[in-house]
């Protein structure tokens, strides 16, 4: 069964990461050390609710716990990346933050229900389950993604390919390209096509691109609109089907 010492253990602290130094290689890993940590923090709510040693209320009040400082933590690294600290977090990016972290919230009650139903006393599986913690992982980059481009907002930005071996049509024609940070998130962020957007040809399932800031010249005219994008319907929509997605 679950022990409190468990639990503790799945709520560690993740603040460590803001004090590293802001060079973009440092920072990349970094990040990817934070995405473990979270990654790590939600397979084990995932794991014991499937085995029955916590209950559906545990499951939510846990995964909800971690994506609030999650969130936070990513936000703060991007903004870092211009200089920015979260003391400096001016309103409409608190407010953006919060929408991101409350959308994010509506995902959580229907996974934990799904894992009820597909547990260990129904006879269920948990690799599936533990599989899609991979999806909820990647988005806390794109998280830092959005708060570097409005806390960078001036600055100037080059899309950068990841390590993924195939890269999607979106993000291989991106690749190269100099705008300031606004403008990439001015026409790719209302088809949630930046970084690990889900509006990308890709999907951003497994996006490993970044946009980076550079000196290099400013590419001319404007990004062009995502192949694969779709137009948002409302503020900030989420692909629901994350869900849904096979292991």
């Amino acid at each position: 069964p679950a022990t409190a010492e468990d639990e503790s253990d799945a709520l560690q602290s993740n603040t460590n990461n803001s004090s590293e130094p802001e060079d973009e290689n440092i920072a990349a890993a970094a990040a990817r050390k934070a995405v473990g940590g979270y990654e790590s923090n939600l397979r084990y709510y995932v794991r014991n609710l499937w085995k029955g040693d916590i209950s559906l209320f545990e499951f939510i009040d846990g995964f909800q716990k971690n994506i609030r400082s999650y969130f936070q933590e990513a936000w703060w690294q991007g903004a870092a990346l211009c200089g920015i600290s979260a003391d400096e977090m001016t309103d409409e990016e608190k407010i953006r933050l919060d929408l991101e972290t409350n959308i994010e919230f509506t995902y959580v009650v229907p996974f934990g229900q799904a894992i009820v139903e597909g547990s260990k006393a129904n006879g269920g599986s948990l690799d599936p389950f533990l599989n899609r913690v991979g999806l909820w992982g990647n988005t806390y980059n794109r998280i830092l993604t959005l708060g570097q481009t409005m806390a960078c907002a001036d600055q100037r930005g080059i899309w950068v390919l990841g390590r993924t071996e195939k890269h999607c049509f979106d993000c291989a024609g991106y690749a190269g390209r100099v705008y300031r940070m606004s403008v990439w998130r001015k026409f790719l962020e209302p088809y949630d096509a930046l970084p690990k957007g889900h509006g990308l040809s890709c999907g951003g399932w497994n996006c490993d691109c970044s946009i980076d800031i550079t000196n290099a010249p400013f590419t001319r005219g404007y990004p062009p609109k995502p192949v694969g994008g779709f137009k948002k319907s409302h503020e900030h929509p989420v692909v629901v089907e994350r869900d849904l997605v096979p292991a």
